[in-house]
């Protein structure tokens, strides 16, 4: 499995946003692209159905593989494939929500995800999830941890995804974080 060999520490390229109760903005790298501007407006509808709270998304659009990093704008979609993670908390259970949206279906998906608080010594990695897909539009891949009674933390997600599109592969790496979570 290619994922395998990309480190959770990939440095990421993302355009990232917050919320607070009452307002959501989308990155611009989730407005440029319609498929992935529709999956997580469908994925904040759900979290904010469950009671999530101090949501916070970041996007990036997937780059040939070992190419330079693309920009966000449609052009700069080469893929036609982009990705998204979304972090919150839900009482004492911290959310990530990672979604992969293309234009047409892809021959193959895979997203490695996962959830670290920050330690006096760094990250400190608490759980991860993968998963992965063929000939699909999509892959969505949620998992969560539960803090509860560990005191006030920042916590993170990070996703490292691959998209095979005509023979090529493309990749893309995303993170945000959620400071000062009281669980």
């Amino acid at each position: 499995m290619v994922l395998a060999t990309l480190a959770m520490a990939l440095p990421a390229t993302a355009d990232a946003a917050t919320s607070d109760a009452n307002e959501i903005v989308l990155p611009q790298t989730v407005l440029d692209n319609p498929g992935l501007k529709a999956a997580v407006e469908k994925a904040l509808k759900a979290a904010e159905a469950k009671g999530a709270t101090d949501i916070h998304i970041a996007a990036a659009p997937y780059a040939p593989v070992g190419g330079k990093p693309v920009s966000a704008t449609p052009s700069g979609y080469p893929s036609g494939c982009g990705l998204s993670v979304l972090i919150y908390h839900i009482g004492t259970y911290i959310e990530s929500n990672n979604l992969t949206s293309c234009d047409l279906p892809a021959e193959e998906i895979q997203m490695l995800s996962g959830i670290a608080w920050s330690r006096f010594f760094g990250w400190e990695e608490l759980t991860q999830d993968e998963d992965g897909n063929a000939g699909q539009y999509n892959l969505t891949l949620v998992y969560d941890w539960d803090c509860a009674g560990s005191g006030v933390h920042d916590f993170q997600t990070t996703t490292n995804g691959y998209v095979e599109m005509f023979g090529e592969g493309y990749q893309a790496s995303a993170y945000d974080e959620e400071d000062a979570v009281s669980c």
